[in-house]
C-alpha cells in the first residue's frame, strides 16, 4: 500500500498543476502528406506544377533549336535570370534554376552554363589566387634565365654590379614591389651564376646597371604613370643627398624647375615633385580587378639605355567568365491581378528569351499562360 501511494502521488500532482494552469490538453500533433510536386493542394496563383511545367516545355524547344543541334562544341550560356513584375513576392529564380537542371539533364553535354552564384565565385576566387601564385613564381623563374642567359650577362669578362630600384606604380595595382623584387633578385641571381652582384639596397654608386620593375594595368582609363627615366634620376638625386628611397616619405621635395616634364596641362614642373604629386594621389591608389603586369627593365647606368625588359602577369583578372557566353537566358514574370468581395484573380505569363550576346538579338522566345482564382490569401516563403 505505502509503495502504491508513493508511486501514485506524482502522476496526482502533475494532473493537478495541469489542471490548475489551463487543464489537460491533447498534445499537437503535426501531420504531413506527401503530394505530388504537380499538384496544388492550396491553391494560390503560382505552384511548383507551373515551375515544372515552365521546365518541362521550354527545355526541349530550346534544345531543337538549330544554333545547338549544329554545333559541334558546346555552347556556353550566361543566366541573367528571371524579372519579377507579378504582385507575389516569391525567390524568381526558382524557375531559371529548374530550366537550368533540364537542359543540363537533356542536352548531352551540347550547352555549358557559368556558375554565377556568390558561394561559388568566393571559393573560386581563393582558388584561382593561389594559383597566381604559383605562375608568378614560375614567371619570375622563366625571366631571371631570360635574363641571364642575353650576351651582356652570359659573356661578361667580370661580375656585372647592379643596384635594385623600388618598384615604379605600385599605387596604381596596389602590389607588394619589395616580394617581387626580393623574389627577383634569388632568382636572377641563382640564373646568373656568378655573373651578378648586386648592390645593397639603397646603395648604386658604382652600378653598372640598374634593375627596374614598373607595374602597369591593362586599362583604357588614364593613369598617372611615372616615366621610368624620371624615376631612376630621381632616385639618384636623393641618394646623393642623403635622402631614402620612397619619395612619398614626408620630405620636402624638389620643386626647381630644372628638366621640365609635361603631363598633360601641367608644364615646368619639377620632377620629383610631379612624381609626388602622382604617387600620393589618393585617387589613383586603387586596386581595379583588372590584369596588373609587371615589367622588368635592365637600364644602362652610362646612357639609360634599356637593355631587357619583360612583363610578367602578377595578377590576373577573375571574372565569372559570362563574357565568353554566346547566348543569354533571361525570363520574365508579368501578372494581371483583380480582386473583388475577397476574391482574386490572376492570370500569369511567364516568358523566357535566348539573346545573342553580340548581337543583342531575340533568337528564341517562349512563354506560358496561366488563370488561377483564389479565395484566401496565399504568403509565399
Amino acid at each position: 500500500m505505502r509503495f502504491f501511494i508513493r508511486s501514485v502521488f506524482p502522476i496526482l500532482a502533475v494532473c493537478a498543476a495541469a489542471i490548475f494552469f489551463g487543464g489537460c490538453q491533447s498534445p499537437t500533433v503535426t501531420k504531413t502528406v506527401e503530394v505530388n510536386p504537380d499538384d496544388d493542394p492550396l491553391g494560390g496563383a503560382i505552384s511548383s506544377g507551373d515551375v515544372r511545367t515552365v521546365a518541362s516545355s521550354m527545355a526541349p524547344a530550346i534544345l531543337a533549336l538549330p544554333e545547338f543541334s549544329s554545333q559541334a562544341e558546346p555552347v556556353r550560356i550566361a543566366v541573367a535570370g528571371f524579372q519579377n513584375n507579378s504582385r507575389f513576392i516569391i525567390d524568381k529564380n526558382i524557375f531559371m534554376r529548374k530550366l537550368r537542371m533540364e537542359l543540363n539533364q537533356y542536352s548531352a553535354g551540347k550547352l555549358r552554363f557559368f556558375a554565377q552564384e556568390s558561394n561559388v565565385a568566393k571559393t573560386r576566387g581563393k582558388m584561382l589566387t593561389e594559383r597566381q601564385r604559383v605562375a608568378v613564381r614560375e614567371q619570375i623563374a622563366k625571366t631571371a634565365k631570360d635574363l641571364a642567359g642575353i650576351p651582356l650577362v652570359a659573356k661578361a669578362e667580370k661580375p656585372l654590379k647592379i643596384a635594385l630600384l623600388p618598384g615604379i606604380n605600385t599605387n596604381l595595382v596596389d602590389m607588394n614591389a619589395d616580394s617581387f623584387t626580393v623574389m627577383m633578385r634569388s632568382a636572377l641571381g641563382k640564373a646568373a651564376a656568378g655573373k651578378i652582384n648586386f648592390l645593397m639596397p639603397g646603395v648604386n654608386d658604382g652600378a653598372d646597371y640598374y634593375l627596374v620593375g614598373q607595374f602597369y594595368v591593362e586599362s583604357t582609363k588614364r593613369e598617372g604613370i611615372v616615366n621610368p627615366l624620371d624615376y631612376v634620376d630621381v632616385i639618384r638625386t636623393r641618394l646623393s643627398n642623403g635622402q631614402s628611397l620612397d619619395i612619398t616619405d614626408g620630405r620636402v621635395p624638389n620643386t626647381s624647375n630644372k628638366n621640365p616634364v609635361v603631363v598633360g596641362t601641367n608644364v615646368n614642373i619639377g620632377r620629383e615633385s610631379e612624381l609626388v604629386k602622382i604617387m600620393r594621389d589618393q585617387q589613383l591608389r586603387n586596386s581595379p580587378n583588372l590584369n596588373k603586369y609587371l615589367n622588368v627593365m635592365l637600364v644602362a647606368a652610362a646612357d639609360k639605355t634599356i637593355k631587357f625588359e619583360d612583363s610578367l602577369l602578377v595578377d590576373a583578372k577573375i571574372t565569372d567568365k559570362t563574357e565568353n557566353a554566346t547566348y543569354i537566358l533571361s525570363g520574365q514574370i508579368s501578372s494581371l491581378s483583380q480582386r473583388k468581395q475577397g476574391n482574386s484573380s490572376d492570370y500569369l505569363l511567364i516568358s523566357v528569351q535566348l539573346t545573342d550576346s553580340a548581337s543583342n538579338e531575340i533568337i528564341w522566345e517562349k512563354d506560358y499562360e496561366t488563370k488561377r482564382v483564389t479565395q484566401a490569401g496565399i504568403v509565399y516563403q
